[in-house]
């Protein structure tokens, strides 16, 4: 048994959680076998983690893991959970279809300024030519960036609308 029986939807870098539990054909949770091992393992997109659980103990268990992370998305994705107990070909697996959402947190920041008389896109770890304690100015355009798309303004009150008036 894999509750929840529906679908779930989740935010993209969230972690979803399944309580397992294995029941004999006479429908009793059944402990204390050598080995009862649950897997999971997501289908629908690259690089996502496995779960796995041990039952062996109270014959139940939540079946979780690290974040499931999908880097620029295009909308939501349809994910396929496939909860299986490991050397037992007699189980039928188990699917559950999982719907991935994009997240309203920053992945991405694009920060461009003008250097030297250039527009210039600054990448992670770039080196500045510059006096130390200075101030980087002319900074033309800053892009926060979600796995999905541009964030809502709305979200960064504090933040200044035309950064070339800065």
């Amino acid at each position: 048994m894999v509750k929840p029986d529906a679908e779930v939807t989740l935010e993209n870098g969230s972690s979803p959680s399944f309580f397992v539990e294995v029941h004999d054909p006479a429908g009793n949770v059944t402990c204390g076998a050598a080995k009862m091992n649950v897997f999971c393992k997501f289908a629908g997109g690259g690089g996502l983690p496995n779960y796995s659980c041990d039952c062996s103990a109270s014959g139940s268990a939540t079946l979780t893991g690290p974040p499931l992370i999908v880097k620029k998305m295009a909308g939501e994705l349809q994910l396929t959970a496939r909860i299986e107990i490991v050397g037992m070909k007699t189980v039928k697996p188990v699917e559950r279809v999982v719907w991935l959402k994009p997240s309203g947190r920053v992945s991405q920041l694009q920060l461009f300024c003008s250097l030297n008389g250039k527009e210039t896109e600054i990448k992670s770890g770039q080196a500045l030519e510059m006096e130390a304690g200075s101030v980087l100015e002319n900074i033309s355009e800053l892009k926060l960036l979600s796995d999905f798309n541009s964030l809502n303004p709305e979200f960064f009150p504090w933040f200044p609308r035309d950064c070339s008036s800065q």
